[in-house]
């Protein structure tokens, strides 16, 4: 509720710019309800996961085992293949309709192939995989084979998803936002619909999760072809390697490929450190995660989304003025969103952790972890959602490479942070590396953008944050003067939880909203 209100804030805010602008705000703003939705799906889903899977060697097995084609998933599928389809894509249509329509023909036969490749080579080196990313595992009984067979029951979802990410970017390219954006809707839906169905019938529950997992991800694809069908493309085999549209495409997908390669290096060795930590350690970190994604998904993945076409579009056109004011005000937006959102995992992070997973197999101990990698997660959060406003930035210029040097420098301080931290704070450590490594990333980013575009338009920026500033120093100070008096009381049953973090959050947001317009009106007189 306080993303949608963050939006709605956005939105009046700068009522007076375009028409284009305000289209796109529009579909944002329907991407962020969506994305919302999608989480709220996500948390039964994980919560579902804390019931029947706690924090135990299976959870853990379960966690790596999904780890590894959700890493492909982003590697080749959301991470480099949308950001390098669009600008391409835009560029051919903006030649010829049809040729461009040919285009993804020849891109979704390709990409068929090298997904089905990867599907089938990730099933067979599955036992590999998992002795390099938890070695841990391997002294544990049974624990190992969990992990493996997990793993070859999920990488078909890499397949099914891989083309799904593709459909997204066509679609995309075309300025349809909503639909696509509600795929993970569907996604949980399913895998929450198999788990209720079928969970009780396998000796492993986890069992249930995996095959919830990959039908999910088949239904993310099958449910955009109507939409694909509409705007008059038709899938066709057209293995065409020589078209210089997809060689152009896989020339920049090489520095985007790098690019987010560095962050599943990142994740990848986290991993590692925590098979290492003992049980609890890997799951403790996904529930903690999960927290730290919903922050950044509600508004960072939605401006993202949107940018990067308008952003494209600008470039293509040589309006450079209005490319920085659109960065500028993805900038603000993500201001506006984020340090509230930080602050209030800050301030309520255990009861967050106590009413959303504390329940079965999830124990005060489970809590305890997942609380101490919570505190560092939220502390990257802005840095993040900031990422999703530079990076769409040098993508719409074809610059790839400045974003993999970006992920080398946060490579490199993770590296460094596991190095001092995990010895001397275990799960935490892990998130402290994680959060350093962030803005490391964003601080390497906005110096680059300062250096190749002239920078973001500060003045403005920051002539729009004195609300936002002020309206957080006075939510602290109240917040903090509630909860010394009327501290949360743990324990309950599902719904006192609800409604006892429930009240204290929402007076924490009408605090922020109601400071925050009445600091705007007196800066704008």
């Amino acid at each position: 509720c306080c993303g949608w209100y963050c939006i709605y804030t956005f939105w009046n805010i700068h009522a007076h710019r375009s028409r284009d602008m305000k289209s796109y705000r529009r579909s944002a703003l329907g991407i962020s309800v969506l994305t919302l939705l999608s989480r709220i799906g996500g948390y039964i889903r994980d919560n579902l996961m804390a019931r029947y899977l706690g924090t135990s060697h299976e959870a853990d097995a379960f966690y790596i085992a999904f780890l590894i084609p959700n890493m492909l998933r982003r590697l080749v599928g959301e991470g480099s293949l949308t950001v390098t389809f669009i600008p391409v894509y835009t560029q051919w249509r903006q030649k010829d309709e049809d040729e461009g329509k040919r285009f993804a023909s020849i891109a979704f036969t390709n990409f068929f192939y090298i997904l089905l490749v990867i599907t089938v080579l990730g099933i067979l080196l599955a036992p590999i995989l998992i002795r390099i990313l938890a070695p841990g595992f391997l002294i544990v009984p049974g624990k190992y084979h969990l992990a493996v067979r997990l793993t070859q029951y999920m990488f078909p979802f890499i397949f099914w998803i891989g083309l799904a990410a593709l459909s997204l970017a066509l679609l995309n390219s075309h300025r349809i936002f909503l639909w696509p954006a509600a795929m993970p809707i569907f996604f949980n839906a399913t895998v929450i619909t198999i788990v209720l169905l079928f969970v009780h019938r396998f000796k492993h529950p986890s069992t249930a999760f995996a095959i919830g997992v990959v039908a999910g991800g088949a239904l993310q694809f099958l449910l955009q072809t109507p939409y694909i069908r509409k705007i008059g493309f038709r899938i066709r085999f057209l293995p065409v390697f020589s078209h210089p549209g997809i060689q152009e495409m896989f020339r920049l997908m090489i520095p985007g490929f790098f690019s987010v390669g560095i962050a599943q290096i990142n994740m990848a060795v986290g991993q590692v450190y925590a098979s290492t930590l003992g049980e609890g350690a890997v799951s403790s970190l996904y529930y903690a995660g999960r927290i730290q994604e919903l922050t950044i998904g509600v508004i960072a993945v939605a401006i993202s989304t949107v940018l990067l076409p308008k952003l494209s579009h600008e470039v293509s056109l040589g309006k450079l003025n209005e490319y920085r004011r659109s960065m500028s005000d993805g900038f603000d937006w993500v201001l506006l969103w984020s340090l509230p959102a930080t602050l209030g995992l800050l301030l309520y992070k255990d009861p967050i952790i106590h009413t959303l997973f504390e329940y079965g197999r999830f124990s005060a101990h489970s809590r305890a972890l997942a609380v101490s990698a919570l505190t560092w997660f939220a502390l990257g959060v802005p840095a993040y959602c900031l990422n999703k406003v530079f990076i769409p930035g040098f993508y719409a210029r074809k610059d790839m490479w400045t974003p993999v040097q970006a992920s080398f420098v946060s490579m490199v301080g993770y590296v460094l942070g596991l190095t001092y931290f995990v010895p001397r704070y275990h799960v935490a450590g892990i998130a402290m590396s994680n959060a350093c490594a962030a803005w490391l990333q964003i601080g390497y980013l906005s110096t680059m953008f300062h250096v190749k575009s002239a920078g973001l338009e500060w003045k403005y920026i920051f002539i729009r944050s004195i609300p936002t500033f002020g309206a957080l120093i006075l939510m602290v100070s109240i917040v903090f003067g509630i909860e010394s008096f009327h501290p949360f009381v743990h324990g309950g049953h599902m719904i006192q939880r609800i409604l006892e973090l429930g009240w204290r959050i929402g007076l924490g947001g009408v605090i922020y909203f109601s400071g925050y317009m009445l600091l705007k009106k007196f800066v704008e007189e």
